[in-house]
Formats: structure tokens, C-alpha cells, sequence
């Protein structure tokens, strides 16, 4: 069969399309390499599998054809035969411009219909072909947020746990900061909900007063002990940019509300810790375990992309399909 494919067809198409020109001219010359062979064994695979999924099944239960058809509503997005369901609040962990292509529904319904029932979906084709953006996509489209773990040849189980580092206080504060307008906008969207339309415009000013004076010392040099007190500022004025989501949550009875007001208590738990540390000579020289981006997605919840997993050691993958039992 690969000696027809290779010398019949190859022939055939050189005669007809570089000799004789009665088709495919536009983007000629043509030739029949390897990466065509490739394709016609995907089509030939994809044919048997056809063949013998009609020979085994009857008649009533026909081959599935993807309709590449796709509807989304408030609360769910339909591929074809695969059902997701939809976040309240869109998540916004990527300011790509991201679109939903035709050649895409066919691959994303598949997708869906692993995350429907709880699968791991493994996504292969050649560099920049989409598998990175379809996830994005689909994770923006449900509302999930969605963690990237990057693997490389030389990546071992401590790198996949977590590692030591060196408690930088900067750091700390910058993800409250991105943590805390993440919270700011989901409440006010839940203000806005309950047209509760002066709270959330109370909160808005208050986020943007704290962040006029975070931008007031951009670019500004400062010596260690300067830059410990802007820190102590920000995270005070942090505090009480959190004082008002919690103010303004009381009021909401939802069981979105209260998931929220949860959010918040530990979030403000967690920037008066990180106020102590300001404090001169707090912390210094100590270190704290930091978690992975895979531990981060488990306790958290959320999507985790493993990107160039084909680099991954194949102990490690072992140890990384045993989260995955089903």
C-alpha cells in the first residue's frame, strides 16, 4: 500500500499537476515528500478504524461525525455531542485576543468531552499549530482558571513539588495585589448584579486611589529602607481597599457573596501576616517554601497545562499519571 501511495500517487500528481497543469497550479511546483506520506497514513488509520467500527457496530448506531456546531449560553457552552458548564464569572488569566476558529470545533469538542468526564486529555501536533490556544480559549470560554507548567528535559519531582526561596517581601505583595483586583472586579460585577450600582462604584474609587499612589513611585530609585516603607504603605493601603470588599459583601445573601466574603477574610489574614514583615530587619535572610504551579492548580482547583510534556522524564510521568487515576 505505502509503495502505491509512494509511486503511483506521486507519479500521477507530478504528471497531472507540473506537466500536463490541468489542476493545482496556484502555489506550484509541487512534490510529494515525507510529511505527505505522514498524512496519508493519518487518513489511511483514521479509514480502519471507520471500516471496522462499521463492521462491529450495527447499523443503528452509526459512526460519529463531529457537526462542528457550537452554543454558548449564560450558563453552559455545547460542542456537538460535549456539555461544560460555565463559571458565573468569566476567569481573565489571559489578555490574549484569543478566537474561535472553524478548524478548531472538531478538537475542542473532543477536549471537552475529556474534561466532561473527567479525563486527562493528551494534545499532539507540530509547534504553534494551536494546542496552547485552544486550552486557553476553552478555559476563558467555562470561566476556569488555568495554570501552565512548562517541562524540560532536566525538570526532577522537586521542581513538580515546590522549592525553598529566599522570603522577598516585594513579591509577596505584588501577588496580593494581582490577587485582591481579581477580587475587586468579581465583586463588583456581583454589585452590580444586585444593582447595588454606589457600592461597587465606592469600590472602584477606592481600588483606583490605591492604585494612583502605587503608580506615583514608578520608576522612583530608592535606597532598602525606603523601599521597605513604600512596601508597609502599599499594604496598608491594601488593608483597607480589602476593609471595603468586606463592607460591601455583608450585604449580599448569595452563596456567591458568602464565597466571596471567605475569599476576602483570608486574603486580609494573609496581608496583616505579611505587614509584620516590613517591619526593618523582619525576615531577613529567611527563606519559605514556595509551591509549584502543579501543587498550586490541585489545592486551588483550577486547569493545569503541562506544556511540552513529551520532554517529561519518564518517571516523572509516571508520578504525574497517578494524579490522574482515572
Amino acid at each position: 500500500m505505502i509503495e502505491t501511495i509512494t509511486s503511483g500517487t506521486s507519479s500521477t500528481i507530478h504528471q497531472e499537476a507540473t506537466v500536463d497543469k490541468s489542476w493545482g497550479q496556484k502555489g506550484s511546483p509541487w512534490e510529494f515528500n515525507l510529511r505527505d506520506l505522514f498524512r496519508w497514513c493519518d487518513l489511511l488509520c483514521h479509514n480502519q478504524v471507520k471500516d471496522l467500527y462499521e463492521r462491529i457496530f450495527p447499523d443503528s448506531l452509526p459512526f460519529y461525525v463531529p457537526s462542528r456546531q457550537v452554543t454558548i449560553s449564560n450558563s453552559v457552552i455545547q460542542a456537538g455531542h460535549s456539555f461544560l458548564c460555565r463559571e458565573e464569572f468569566v476567569s481573565r488569566e489571559t489578555t490574549r485576543s484569543l478566537y474561535l476558529l472553524h478548524h478548531l470545533l472538531e478538537r475542542m469538542e473532543a477536549v471537552m468531552k475529556y474534561v466532561q468526564i473527567n479525563w486527562m486529555p493528551i494534545l499532539v501536533g507540530p509547534q504553534s499549530c494551536g494546542k496552547t490556544s485552544l486550552v486557553q480559549l476553552l478555559s476563558s470560554l467555562t470561566g476556569h482558571h488555568l495554570h501552565v507548567l512548562a517541562m524540560n528535559c532536566s525538570m526532577d519531582t522537586t521542581e513538580l513539588l515546590g522549592r525553598f526561596e529566599e522570603a522577598d517581601i516585594q513579591n509577596h505583595v505584588e501577588k496580593l495585589v494581582y490577587t485582591t483586583e481579581s477580587v475587586v472586579l468579581d465583586t463588583t460585577i456581583l454589585l452590580l448584579q444586585g444593582q447595588h450600582v454606589s457600592m461597587a462604584g465606592r469600590l472602584q474609587q477606592s481600588w483606583n486611589s490605591f492604585r494612583q499612589c502605587e503608580d506615583a513611585e514608578f520608576g522612583m530609585k530608592l535606597s532598602s529602607v525606603e523601599e521597605l516603607e513604600s512596601v508597609e504603605v502599599k499594604v496598608t493601603c491594601l488593608t483597607e481597599v480589602i476593609s471595603d470588599i468586606k463592607q460591601s459583601l455583608q450585604t449580599q445573601t448569595s452563596d456567591k457573596g458568602a464565597e466571596f466574603l471567605k475569599t476576602v477574610t483570608d486574603l486580609e489574614s494573609e496581608v496583616t501576616s505579611k505587614l509584620t514583615l516590613t517591619y526593618v530587619g523582619s525576615g531577613s535572610g529567611a527563606f519559605k517554601w514556595a509551591d509549584s504551579v502543579l501543587v498550586q492548580a490541585l489545592q486551588a482547583g483550577h486547569w493545569l497545562l503541562i506544556d511540552n510534556v513529551n520532554f517529561c522524564r519518564y518517571q516523572l510521568f509516571t508520578e504525574n499519571n497517578m494524579l490522574c487515576p482515572k
